[in-house]
């Protein structure tokens, strides 16, 4: 990567947080690909989708987040949750959130937690 261009290795990218404090930008994750057993094989070939509950897939996500010290956090209050949407990625490290109103559909298919024959269960 140039030196000129912005990314995680460039101070000139990151973006100020609160009282002096500055987060790197979250790069770009490539969904690591396993390859598919034979059962998974079919499972992908059938017409209707596998439903799973949100709570799975938020462990799901948070195994995948935990090497990167970030979590997906859930907000139950209200104002909480008009402010940061109802999921929010926290990082650890920084101690602050990193995005808010998540999409957790959208983030599951991006970080590879979400099979293509997999759907969220809505209550």
């Amino acid at each position: 990567m140039p030196h000129n261009q912005p990314g995680p290795h460039n101070p000139q990218s990151w973006r100020p947080v609160g009282a002096g404090t500055t987060v790197p930008p979250m790069r770009e994750v490539v969904p690591y690909r396993i390859p598919l057993s034979p059962i998974e094989r079919l499972l992908a070939a059938r017409k209707r989708p596998t439903y799973i509950t949100r709570c799975a897939l938020v462990q799901r996500l948070n195994r995948i987040l935990k090497p990167r010290s970030q979590r997906i956090v859930i907000n139950r209050c209200r104002r909480c949750e008009s402010e940061f949407g109802k999921y929010c990625l926290w990082d650890n490290t920084w101690k602050c959130v990193v995005r808010h109103h998540l999409d957790l559909v959208e983030v599951g298919h991006l970080l590879g937690a979400l099979r293509r024959w997999e759907a969220l269960l809505t209550p």
